[in-house]
């Protein structure tokens, strides 16, 4: 040991604990095993309680997460007559259906990256300088989560603009929501793919 060197003094943490004990002992008495037996038993009962309800709850929420729609095929195919019917849109530069199945609240972002909302959108669609031979969309992914769909496709045109020809494809997501009105459009995100 070097020289100096005293060992901690546990002396006093010791007697303090000691006579707290003590004081315990003189309020109690004897019933501190009755006590600590008492709230045992209750923190028991407690877990038991919590144990047989967290029990009960999990397949009963487990069945609802897991319980498809009665009609989801029925959605799933309405969604995809929607999302041709957008590619239909583009091409007649009709934003009818635009206006019908786009939410009021609609927000995209267009494969440019500018952010816009429904008003902007059908002023795209209306005021294109494009004309078309064709637009298609293909690889149609619907997944529905009760009253959420999400859907991915692939949106191919080919056409002109101000006489310089384009053939470009796009990935399209959109996020659908049902509404006592039907499938409505409420998120949108384009994505032009590298050119052939």
């Amino acid at each position: 040991m070097p020289p100096g060197f005293a060992f901690p003094s546990f002396a006093s943490h010791y007697d303090a604990t000691l006579s707290l004990e003590r004081s315990i002992l003189k309020t109690w008495g004897s019933n501190i095993p009755v006590i600590y037996a008492q709230a045992a038993a209750a923190m028991k009962r407690l877990i038991w309680i919590a144990f047989i309800l967290f029990a009960m709850a999990s397949p009963a929420l487990a069945q609802y997460d897991d319980e498809p729609k009665p009609n989801q095929e029925a959605d799933r195919q309405a969604i995809s007559n929607l999302e041709q019917g957008f590619a239909h849109a583009i091409q007649l530069n009709n934003s009818t259906i635009y206006n019908t199945v786009f939410s009021d609240d609609f927000t995209g972002t267009t494969y440019y990256g500018e952010v816009i909302n429904k008003a902007k959108q059908i002023n795209l669609i209306q005021t294109s300088p494009n004309t078309y031979e064709f637009v298609r969309c293909t690889d149609i992914q619907v997944k529905i989560y009760r009253d959420v769909a999400s859907v991915s496709s692939l949106r191919t045109e080919r056409g002109s603009n101000q006489g310089h020809q384009f053939n470009r494809q796009f990935r399209v997501l959109r996020l659908y929501i049902n509404t006592p009105r039907g499938w409505r459009v409420v998120a949108q995100q384009e994505t032009q793919l590298p050119g052939r």
